[in-house]
């Protein structure tokens, strides 16, 4: 066995809840002889006992886990409303639907995600076109989507 300076708190703790043999206890103990700034330290350790509390209570806890109803199967967004959109998209001077760069993630989620309509997904497929940092994005958020069946 080997005490280091990288290790030792490891020894420490071994020592003090009673788990190093005897060689170990002596290897130990010239460890810190060759380095007094930890044996300070070691000497500063305590153990502490805690009691078990058989009589803790924690009123109101079945309050802290949020039911929700179940999801309808399919597509959608939870809690989605149309000032989402507004968010995702905008109109370029052309007045074309054009992808929001400040929320593109967005928008890349719902064309993952099918949430978007026909104009919406060629908006996401012109902003990713011949763009390979979004091409990669779009890329590796598909490959995070779980398959059908799977847990997410």
């Amino acid at each position: 066995m080997n005490i280091t300076r990288e290790n030792y708190p490891l020894f420490f703790l071994d020592y003090f809840e009673g788990r190093l043999s005897e060689g170990c206890k002596a290897e130990l103990l010239y460890f810190l002889e060759e380095h007094p700034d930890l044996k300070k330290e070691f000497l500063s350790f305590e153990i502490v006992h805690l009691e078990k509390d058989t009589q803790a209570r924690f009123p109101g806890r079945e309050n802290l886990k949020k039911h929700t109803p179940a999801a309808a199967p399919g597509p959608h967004w939870p809690d989605f409303d149309e000032g989402d959109i507004s968010l995702m998209f905008s109109r370029d001077e052309n007045g074309a639907l054009a992808v929001n760069h400040d929320h593109h993630e967005l928008a890349l989620a719902a064309y993952i995600e099918n949430d978007l309509d026909d104009i919406e997904r060629a908006a996401v497929e012109a902003y990713v076109s011949g763009n390979p940092v979004r091409e990669r994005e779009l890329a590796a958020m598909q490959r995070s989507k779980p398959d059908a069946g799977e847990e997410p």
